[in-house]
């Protein structure tokens, strides 16, 4: 047997009960809301399961979520800063990183087409601002740039898996 939430099922989640005079009021599974963000259908299934269903394919609700939903504390970056530009360029990163004593900055000057290691960040965007010369502002989102420019930095070897490489230029 295969029951389907739909949308006014799961606003029931939200019902407000009293509790030894004080009012409790029920959570959203995170599963359901990043099943139903990414366009999947959210359904328990015999026994209880509960599935994410999207383009006619049926993944457990919770693996579904570490997939495509991870917890933003979860997230850490090796900035890299690259230069493209046609002459020496310098930028000051401001990074944080809390389980390694928070908020810092950091100046990177680079050669052109040159490319070296910024810092550390739990952010998944990254400030930055010119130091005595021209940068311009490229895409910031480490989230975003994923591990698409790691090919710049081509005299680097072996990045890390979490490596966002940021063109300054």
């Amino acid at each position: 047997m295969k029951f389907t939430i739909s949308s006014s099922v799961t606003f029931l989640a939200f019902v407000a009960v009293p509790n030894n005079g004080r009012v409790v009021q029920g959570a959203l599974s995170p599963a359901v809301t990043c099943c139903k963000d990414n366009g999947g259908s959210y359904q328990l299934v015999d026994g209880g399961d509960a599935i994410c269903a999207k383009n006619n394919v049926y993944t457990e609700a919770y693996t579904f979520m570490s997939n495509n939903c991870p917890a933003p504390d979860d997230e850490e970056y090796t900035v890299y800063a690259y230069n493209s530009c046609p002459s020496i360029v310098g930028a000051e990163f401001a990074l944080n990183d809390n389980d390694n004593g928070g908020a810092y900055e950091v100046d990177v000057y680079l050669e052109v087409n040159a490319c070296k290691i910024a810092g550390y960040t739990d952010q998944s965007d990254v400030s930055y601002k010119a130091v005595g010369s021209f940068a311009a502002s490229g895409d910031r989102s480490c989230k975003n740039i994923g591990n698409s420019n790691n090919n710049q930095c081509g005299d680097v070897k072996n990045l890390p898996a979490n490596s966002c490489v940021i063109d300054i230029c």
